[in-house]
């Protein structure tokens, strides 16, 4: 597992740099939070909460996804338990809110400390899809049907 000292010296950066960067803080140049964040992936950085590793896996949705609607009520909630007793976090992530400019998605998940992800899409959101799985995330894709799957 990669530390922010290791990600600080392959980006040529300070580990405060490092810092500002994963945790999302204004004022670095976007050539520097470019560099710090293709170092974080070449170096398969994952978050650490607390003193132990968690497993968390996301639940990726777009705007499209409306939580009040039955059908993604019931899934949120399956989810919710199903994870929960598995023993695993469940971050729920806005696709478009979450991710810095520039950031891939599997960045973006790493920066979060997410492990595997799994996306509710759409037939307009399935190029998302084909995103995560053709970098080789962990990942399932509930709650479409597509033809290109």
């Amino acid at each position: 597992m990669s530390s922010f000292r290791k990600i600080a010296e392959h980006a040529d950066v300070s580990i405060a740099t490092v810092s500002r960067v994963l945790n999302n803080h204004a004022g670095v140049a976007r050539e520097t939070r470019e560099a710090v964040l293709d170092a974080a992936n070449a170096l398969n950085y994952v978050a650490r909460v607390g003193r132990k590793s968690t497993t968390t896996v996301a639940l990726l949705f777009t705007d499209e996804m409306t939580i009040g609607s039955p059908f993604d009520a019931a899934l949120l909630q399956g989810i919710s338990f199903g994870m929960e007793a598995e023993g695993f976090d469940l971050l729920v992530l806005n696709a478009r809110n979450a991710r810095q400019n520039g950031e891939s998605l599997v960045q973006m998940f790493n920066r979060k400390g997410v492990r595997g992800v799994i996306v509710r899409a759409t037939d307009r959101t399935f190029p998302v899809c084909e995103e995560i799985a053709a970098d080789g995330f962990p990942n399932v894709i509930v709650g479409c049907h597509s033809d290109a799957a």
